[in-house]
């Protein structure tokens, strides 16, 4: 992981010590979505931690970004194209994706960049099979 192209944005961080507790208290929009953390954005991509119940498996998915304090509760929804999925502890799986446009990955990127900078530490993700 340092040889990236891209710098990131770290939104979450795992404790790499030992595992983390279960935090999968969110909802889903659709009951086919897997739930996740958003870990870190970057230009090229994201990564996203999902509980071990429910790993991504598929090759192209909408991941929708949820923030909590909006009105509609979706930040935004980007089409991405999955590279690698790595046990993240015993808990938790870690999966690399890449944005499948990138003309819509800097508008993407602008909207996480301004929600991190504003404190939001936690923004939650839903990976839609598609």
């Amino acid at each position: 992981m340092d040889n990236r192209r891209h710098t990131r944005v770290q939104f979450f961080q795992v404790n790499q010590n030992h595992d983390l507790q279960p935090v999968w208290v969110f909802r889903h929009a659709a009951p086919e979505a897997i739930l996740g953390l958003l870990l870190d954005i970057g230009p090229g991509g994201v990564q996203v931690l999902t509980d071990k119940a429910a790993v991504p498996t598929n090759e192209r998915y909408d991941l929708l970004v949820h923030e909590d304090g909006s009105a509609e509760g979706l930040l935004c929804n980007v089409a991405v194209l999955r590279k690698w999925t790595n046990p993240e502890g015993s808990l938790y799986f870690r999966s690399g994706f890449e944005f499948e446009e990138t003309a819509g990955a800097s508008a993407l990127a602008e909207k996480l960049l301004n929600a991190a900078n504003a404190g939001q530490k936690w923004l939650r993700c839903e990976l839609m099979p598609s």
